[in-house]
């Protein structure tokens, strides 16, 4: 969905959300065809997962995870969500300090 709230895909996950899938490659099929962010509640895992498997796909995207989840959902010892992750790292998506 885009911040604007024009839906741009839909897809049913049989069995698990496999981070492995990437399902966002179907969505966005050429680097070119990134977008600028896409938030995801389990980027931590996706981001490692692209890194440790050297795809540089989303390599110009910043991959935040929502507010919700970084505070509920991902542990302040998860250094690679602190870094990569932490929706406070990206200033375009702050507006009047939330």
């Amino acid at each position: 969905m885009r911040s604007c709230g024009v839906i741009i895909a839909c897809a049913t996950f049989f069995g698990s959300e496999a981070i492995s899938a990437i399902f966002a490659k179907a969505v966005f099929p050429t680097p070119q065809s990134t977008p600028e962010f896409f938030i995801f509640d389990n980027n931590c895992k996706l981001d490692a997962h692209l890194k440790q498997n050297g795809d540089t796909h989303f390599i110009n995207t910043g991959k935040p995870v929502d507010v919700f989840h970084f505070t509920s959902k991902h542990k302040v010892t998860d250094t690679h969500c602190q870094v990569n992750c932490n929706p406070a790292a990206f200033p375009k998506l702050i507006d009047k300090g939330s």
